[in-house]
């Protein structure tokens, strides 16, 4: 069973439901092309292990089916980080998850994203003035939310590296480089954001675009509690919603350049200790602006 896949029309909603992408709430338009993975445990059998192993990412790992977009893994501090394919266990986990594990030493930091630096195509999630785009993620902290940065979206392919640890600093490692769309959680306050909050922060070639905004205030935060946050563009406007409600102002996309963007998630800890991030869904589709 291939994980990552591309769906073509006739898909239906039931198509979706069988895995971990969201149920639809309507069915899939004759001119979409969607792109889900569920994280199911066949998917990654071309890199030598299977359900509860761990795979270290001190170099770049491909998690994929071979010939299909490649999910890279990248250690960017420590050597103890890994990545662990689980078996679903829970109403969020369903068929499995990817879980992003640091190591234990202060600032040890892992990473995921699909197509590498240059491979677009499918792998890209493509934000445009003229074509309607969905981007979702589905993830949780399974514990220790408070005591690691996280950084989850979607940045450029060629001016961001697989290799940049881009949630650190955003704003000095995403400004300038293109359009950049991301969603970051600090354990400290950083630039409007304070300790805790996650932030919606949209870059175009000139920096920070003309907003960013709280997506989830600390406080309303948990562990072991899923997060289902999407990106929705009808090609003129851009709309957030977290567990399919909107947040934050429409950003008109004016002035915003059209582009391929590289799905990303990174994870550091702030203590001694490993931490860890569950990914349970990533799903993308073209020709329709509507929240899953």
């Amino acid at each position: 069973m291939a994980k990552l896949r591309p769906l073509f029309t006739p898909a239906k909603p039931a198509t979706a439901r069988n895995v971990n992408a969201p149920i639809m709430v309507s069915s899939v338009p004759n001119n979409a092309v969607t792109l889900f993975d569920d994280f199911y445990s066949s998917s990654i059998a071309n890199i030598g292990f299977s359900v509860g192993t761990l795979a270290t990412p001190d170099t770049l790992t491909h998690i994929s089916p071979l010939g299909g977009p490649s999910w890279q893994a990248t250690e960017f501090s420590g050597t103890t980080g890994s990545v662990a394919q689980t078996p679903g266990t829970s109403a969020f986990l369903g068929l499995g998850s990817v879980n992003l594990n640091t190591g234990t030493t202060v600032t040890n930091s892992v990473g995921l994203d699909l197509g590498g630096t240059t491979t677009q195509g499918l792998a890209a999630f493509y934000l445009s003035n003229t074509q309607p785009a969905i981007g979702l993620w589905r993830f949780q902290w399974p514990s220790n939310l408070l005591t690691q940065d996280f950084g989850i979206g979607w940045v450029a392919f060629t001016t961001v590296p697989t290799t940049t640890n881009w949630v650190t600093d955003p704003d000095t490692a995403l400004a300038g480089g293109g359009t950049n769309i991301v969603f970051t959680k600090h354990v400290a306050s950083y630039a409007l954001a304070a300790a805790g909050d996650l932030m919606c922060r949209i870059y175009d070639a000139n920096g920070l675009f003309n907003t960013n905004f709280v997506v989830a205030e600390a406080s309303t935060l948990a562990n072991a509690t899923a997060y289902k946050l999407e990106v929705a563009s009808d090609g003129t406007d851009l709309r957030v919603y977290l567990n399919g409600v909107q947040v934050g102002a429409t950003v008109t996309m004016t002035g915003l350049t059209s582009a391929a963007l590289r799905p990303s998630v990174r994870t550091v800890n702030t203590t001694a200790a490993a931490r860890t991030v569950a990914i349970d869904c990533y799903y993308q589709e073209l020709g329709q602006a509507t929240a899953r």
